[in-house]
């Protein structure tokens, strides 16, 4: 935030003149696979078994993202933790002097130790959907029975971790 904010972030008067030429955020959707079925999901029309670009061309991605100024990278999909090891190694590939990274994902498959594997290679926060605070009406909109359970244990695990944890709600 303070790397985005001494560059000019979030002023977006500014965008396009040569006071605010950086990307300040670049959200990713490093796979096409999600196991819930999400009422209001922008990506449903995008799922799919199988993955199309591979963790070395998303590498590439980060790089030129990074190159270009961009301050938070994050990672998203479909469900990002359906693909952890590529997630892991984009995390540990990106130079953190120059961005941080975020994962946005629903709580499916967060564990305490991928939490902490994520940490340890550099991720910095997570945003984690919970779009209702009872857990029917949560799982009914996310089409899954217990994905308010796993929304809510994943964001204890990051913060367990030292991962920033935020709510991504759409409401």
């Amino acid at each position: 935030f303070d790397r985005m904010v001494a560059r000019g972030g979030l002023n977006i008067a500014a965008s396009g003149t040569p006071f605010k030429k950086q990307t300040d955020f670049a959200i990713l959707a490093i796979t096409r696979k999600c196991h819930l079925a999400c009422e209001p999901c922008y990506e449903r029309a995008n799922l799919a078994d199988r993955e199309t670009v591979s963790a070395a061309e998303w590498q590439a991605v980060v790089r030129d993202l990074q190159a270009l100024g961009t301050s938070i990278v994050t990672f998203s999909g479909g469900e990002p933790m359906l693909r952890f090891d590529d997630l892991l190694s984009l995390v540990e590939a990106g130079d953190k002097d120059l961005s941080d990274f975020h994962v946005h994902t629903s709580g499916y498959g967060v564990t305490r130790e991928s939490a902490g594997a994520l940490r340890r290679a550099g991720l910095t926060a997570a945003g984690v959907g919970l779009d209702d605070p009872d857990p029917e009406r949560h799982d009914a909109r996310r089409g899954w029975r217990g994905a308010y359970r796993d929304a809510v244990r994943a964001l204890g695990h990051f913060r367990d971790a030292g991962v920033f944890p935020y709510v991504n709600a759409c409401l």
